[in-house]
């Protein structure tokens, strides 16, 4: 955002109706000025009609010989049940050889069917639906077994010893378009259930704990009055490099859905010792920088917005990172050196996307990609935000490819750039 639009963004911020309408009027009117659908630092790899996810996972695998990845059958619209996602891996020169292993019905644009490795094995771990519950699937790529988890997950230890997730059923209700439209829950009309949260599922024997429940996070330090009448749920849950900890989003939501609070926890992958970040009605998109200290773009008591770095279980630890560079949400990720954070831009006036790495050491941003956001899958309503296709990047084991979705050539694209010469040469 240039230095009007922060300052237009600032007032409108927490009214998503206004903010909505002003933006899709700006960007319809700047849809008459031509621009080139890419310009890139380095060549783009494209492979049409496949997809990856978020950019909290890596898609890659140990040793950076095979690529994940879905590929879609539909058109342009929300998935419904009994719509199937074909998922699989790249593997050969380029990763240019597709070798399908699955189908599945658990799955979403955003984040795919939490399609990831179980940590260094040649195990893949997604969700599906067996037409009763939404629940993890673990198949083996060297003997194709595949057994059953009993839970959905979202996120896999570094260790493979243990997932965390949430219930799918009830993100679908309160924050469409990251859920599954199937399954069902007894409770999911309830505030915050003591019954579900966020739950641990043992990678061996497949069996789960409930090691959270939304109750909890609801009640521990609760602002009365921003909750009030608020219905409440658990996402985006990510375990830490070290597989101790997770930290996830407790959400609300009141009457229309597009006016959802955050607050960010962490917790022991037991429950225990779960902590509460010192942020204000929102948090978006977070990484861990290392074991202990963790990313996340959100809002200060004090107003001020950006990607801050805290350090965990300490509320006076945490300073803002590239403050001079980012004025708007992305989703960040670092290589595993620490040096290296990759980012991406939501689309600006001109329906562009900015891929950007940012150096952690010399404080400085270099652009990779400026890439054409098609209008046709823009959030101009609650619907069509559910089509919206984010570069979400992600890095290979070595740092020096980046992973991301796209719809720069017209239709949805898993694609990776090698970034080698910066990421390992004499920066």
């Amino acid at each position: 955002m240039n230095r009007v639009e922060k300052i237009v963004y600032d007032l409108v911020k927490k009214k998503p109706r206004i903010k909505f309408f002003l933006r899709n009027t700006y960007q319809t009117l700047c849809d008459f000025i031509p621009v080139k659908n890419e310009i890139s630092r380095f060549p783009i790899e494209v492979r049409e009609g496949f997809f990856f996810g978020f950019h909290d996972k890596c898609p890659f695998s140990a040793d950076d010989t095979m690529l994940l990845g879905c590929m879609f059958s539909i058109p342009l619209r929300m998935p419904r049940s009994d719509d199937k996602l074909t998922i699989g891996y790249f593997s050969g020169d380029n990763y240019s050889s597709f070798n399908k292993f699955y189908e599945t019905r658990s799955w979403n644009w955003h984040q795919g069917c939490q399609l990831q490795w179980r940590g260094s094995s040649n195990e893949l771990v997604f969700n599906d639906f067996n037409g009763k519950i939404n629940h993890g699937k673990v198949y083996n790529i060297n003997t194709s077994e595949v057994r059953d988890l009993s839970r959905a997950i979202s996120t896999v230890s570094s260790d493979g010893s243990w997932a965390a997730g949430y219930s799918f059923e009830r993100i679908h209700r309160y924050m469409p378009g990251y859920g599954y439209p199937h399954g069902h829950r007894n409770d999911i009309d309830n505030v915050a259930p003591e019954t579900d949260g966020l739950y641990s599922v043992d990678m061996e024997t497949g069996k789960s704990s409930l090691i959270v429940s939304i109750s909890q996070v609801a009640s521990f330090e609760p602002n009365i009055e921003m909750m009030k009448g608020g219905k409440h749920f658990i996402s985006h849950a990510i375990i830490s490099p070290n597989s101790k900890r997770v930290m996830f989003l407790h959400r609300w939501v009141k009457n229309d859905l597009r006016h959802r609070w955050s607050r960010m926890f962490t917790c022991d992958k037991d429950g225990g010792n779960l902590y509460l970040f010192p942020t204000h009605e929102m948090v978006s998109h977070m990484a861990w920088k290392n074991d202990g200290k963790l990313l996340a773009y959100c809002r200060l008591k004090n107003e001020m917005e950006g990607y801050v770095l805290f350090e965990d279980q300490n509320i006076t630890n945490y300073e803002f990172i590239g403050k001079d560079h980012f004025t708007s949400d992305g989703h960040p990720s670092f290589d595993k050196s620490d040096k290296w954070m990759i980012t991406d831009t939501y689309p600006d006036r001109f329906r562009r996307q900015k891929l950007l790495l940012f150096n952690t050491k010399s404080n400085q941003v270099e652009e990779l990609a400026l890439l054409k956001h098609y209008k046709r899958y823009s959030q101009s309503t609650e619907l069509n935000a559910r089509l919206s296709c984010d570069l979400h990047p992600r890095w290979n084991r070595e740092g020096s490819i980046v992973c991301f979705d796209s719809v720069h050539t017209g239709k949805r694209s898993l694609c990776t750039m090698n970034i080698k010469q910066i990421t390992h040469g004499d920066n």
